[in-house]
């Protein structure tokens, strides 16, 4: 397995601190009832997302043919599994949280398209 050309820790690092910025400028907007939500939501895709990159970094050479699916099946199972915790921790989403939910989601799926891309350019799929 060929070590990656670029630093995965520092890849990941990247991620988390963009994620840290937007929760800051998020709990700035939104009201304190909301903050529990937003601590799941943003710990939640954290997490996932870190989970996703480390594997597509570590991995991407050796199952170069599989990236675009790994990547499907991570944003299902991300979406898959919010949608059971929610329904489980019964927190009803009304439309003035749903930045709670929708602003870690979309930066973290925009950032795994970008760390997608950047691997699959790097990638020789020559035989």
């Amino acid at each position: 397995m060929n070590k990656p050309s670029f630093k995965p820790a520092f890849i990941i690092s990247v991620y988390l601190f963009i994620m840290v910025i937007l929760f800051f400028i998020n709990r700035f907007f939104e009201p304190v009832e909301n903050y529990n939500l937003m601590y799941w939501c943003y710990g939640f895709n954290a997490l996932i997302t870190s989970i996703y990159l480390f594997l597509i970094l570590y991995l991407g050479e050796l199952f170069k043919h599989q990236i675009g699916f790994v990547f499907l099946g991570f944003a299902t199972i991300k979406i898959a599994l919010f949608l059971i915790l929610k329904y489980y921790k019964g927190i009803e989403i009304e439309v003035t949280q749903f930045i709670a939910f929708f602003l870690p989601y979309f930066a973290s799926v925009v950032y795994e398209i970008l760390v997608t891309k950047h691997i699959l350019d790097k990638l020789s799929f020559k035989e």
